[in-house]
């Protein structure tokens, strides 16, 4: 289960963002002088590996006021809904307007649900953390 909380329930009641930063370094103490709640992945975007976080949408509502300067670079970020009860999770990409020449209206992308390794690695995008992997996919899964 993709969480940021103790209680699983919690967890599935939840709304997240997966993002990057255009410092890593600066953009965790920043986060953490803050007081976010924030957890470290790593992003398979566009065939590159790069570090990731998971924040909730509360937080990312306070960093995209207080630290946008930290996430200026970046394309777009990957909003998760609340979890149905087999822990899948709708995700919409949100492209960064502070990025972009014109724009673009969030898509959305499917539903993000865990899988194996050998799956993530047959997809473009994916989420690692630790041993366990995410995709998104329209294909409804059963």
């Amino acid at each position: 289960m993709l969480t940021l909380t103790k209680s699983e329930n919690e967890a599935r009641a939840g709304s997240f963002v997966i993002l990057s930063a255009d410092s890593f370094d600066a953009f965790e103490e920043r986060c953490k002088a803050s007081n976010l709640s924030i957890q470290r992945c790593e992003g398979f975007y566009k065939g590159e590996f790069e570090p990731a976080w998971i924040v909730s949408v509360e937080d990312f509502t306070f960093l995209r006021q207080h630290l946008a300067h930290t996430i200026t670079h970046q394309e777009s970020f990957l909003h998760l809904g609340p979890a149905d009860d087999k822990g899948r999770r709708p995700a919409t990409i949100e492209y960064n307007h502070t990025r972009a020449q014109t724009y673009k209206a969030p898509e959305n992308i499917g539903e993000l649900y865990q899988c194996d390794r050998a799956t993530a690695k047959r997809h473009a995008y994916y989420t690692k953390r630790g041993d366990s992997y995410w995709i998104t996919t329209k294909t409804p899964r059963v």
